[in-house]
């Protein structure tokens, strides 16, 4: 009989971070068609949240934008210019006057041509610490009678790569909306010893409503992490439920 040698996923231990106490806040924005009035009630959330004594504040998915595919280009922004990036700056100025952390959620990012669903990491100091391009595009099949075709990758490009992020609150690793469904993700930040995952989304109740909460519970028993997932629910641990959306904001 042959003899398989099989490598081990993980071959040193991880370094891993303190686990430390620390208050999360989770913005929910009304996002309209004006990029500066998206950008002003963001900044008015995150600093309402830090009065609240929230070190670690999210944002949601496509927060600076509608949630259309012919618009992203329009609201996009590149991450290799921040100065340039009204966005970006105003997360990096944020968070280096409040002394927090900042999971931007995600904005539509350009570069070399393509445009990307991107959450950029933001730390205390105002450095963009981390940057997550979401790996599974969101392609609706047939839809329902009276709804919306949506297909992401009409004109976003997918991502390519997991994202875990040491912060002071802990090592954070970074999904976007439909990458919760895929657990693998979940898995290796898990075994890469992070503390949270983080997943912004932008689901809709035609879209996901009956599979947040199973999901989330799902990604938190698999891999004994907490998911923070900024929908109608959030935080799930161990399977035991924390707190609703209107009670985590």
């Amino acid at each position: 009989m042959a003899t398989v040698a099989v490598q081990s996923f993980v071959s040193a231990p991880l370094q891993v971070p303190k686990v430390t106490q620390f208050k999360i806040g989770i913005c929910q924005l009304k996002v309209t068609t004006e990029k500066s009035a998206n950008i002003f009630n963001a900044r008015s959330m995150i600093q309402a949240a830090a009065e609240q004594g929230a070190s670690l504040i999210l944002l949601p998915e496509m927060w600076n934008c509608p949630y259309s595919t012919d618009l992203f280009a329009k609201f996009a922004e590149d991450f290799s210019d921040i100065d340039s990036a009204p966005s970006l700056l105003m997360l990096s100025e944020v968070a280096s006057s409040l002394g927090v952390t900042i999971i931007g959620g995600s904005i539509p990012e350009k570069d070399a041509g393509q445009l990307y669903n991107s959450c950029p990491v933001f730390g205390p100091n105002g450095e963009l610490k981390a940057k997550h391009r979401k790996i599974h595009l969101f392609d609706m099949g047939k839809p329902l009678p009276g709804e919306v075709q949506f297909k992401e990758s009409d004109n976003i490009s997918a991502g390519e790569k997991p994202t875990v992020v040491d912060t002071d609150c802990g090592r954070i690793g970074i999904g976007i909306c439909h990458d919760i469904r895929f657990p693998e993700l979940a898995m290796s930040y898990s075994a890469r010893g992070a503390h949270l995952v983080c997943y912004p989304g932008a689901f809709n109740m035609s879209t996901g409503a009956t599979l947040w909460e199973l999901e989330q519970r799902t990604r938190a028993v698999d891999n004994q992490v907490i998911p923070c997932y900024f929908m109608m629910i959030v935080l799930y641990v161990f399977m035991w439920y924390l707190a609703p959306c209107c009670e985590a904001c």
